[in-house]
């Protein structure tokens, strides 16, 4: 499973990272709750169509070199990519073990991005021989979200931001941006 769960190091440049923090400084975020821990979220699209369209571009890139590297990704579709969920989590704050299919509204989600602001508390994939995924500023994870990857967010020591989006097929809830032309 693991040659499915591919790092991609400098995959949001210094000034994309340093654009969705000011958002995220900037605008008044909406609390989520994950499994009882808040976090702070902002879909990057409804604020900032410029920065939604910078990150689609560059997730576009990790996406068609992941299909590039990774063996039977030639089967993903050629989807849209859902909008961006910028999250940050306070101290002691984590996600709990998940897939990210779980919902009629999800099962069109062919590709996880993750992209990391920090390197405090990354990901870890819960098979039987946990693969933990580092966080790194500006890496990225990409990975099917299917039942085959149930995963979660570490618990971090200080406050954390990430990015998340996916590769869909279907009409999922937000405005998806249209296939890239390369």
């Amino acid at each position: 499973m693991n040659e499915f769960v591919r790092l991609y190091d400098d995959a949001l440049p210094e000034v994309l990272l340093l654009r969705c923090e000011k958002l995220m400084d900037d605008i008044e975020p909406y609390r989520a709750c994950g499994d009882g821990h808040f976090f702070d979220n902002i879909y990057v699209q409804n604020h900032d169509r410029a920065l939604a369209n910078d990150l689609a571009n560059a997730t576009w890139q990790i996406a068609y070199q992941y299909k590039d590297e990774v063996p039977l990704a030639n089967w993903i579709p050629e989807p849209a990519i859902t909008g961006f969920s910028l999250k940050r989590y306070p101290a002691g704050g984590y996600f709990k073990p998940h897939i990210d299919t779980q919902s009629p509204a999800t099962t069109g989600r062919q590709l996880a991005f993750i992209f990391y602001f920090d390197s405090d508390a990354g990901t870890r994939f819960l098979w039987d021989e946990p693969k933990i995924v580092e966080a790194k500023r500006g890496r990225c994870c990409a990975f099917p979200p299917t039942w085959m990857f149930p995963h979660e967010g570490m618990t971090v020591e200080k406050s954390k931001m990430c990015l998340t989006t996916y590769l869909y097929n279907n009409a999922e809830v937000g405005e998806p941006w249209p296939s890239s032309s390369n």
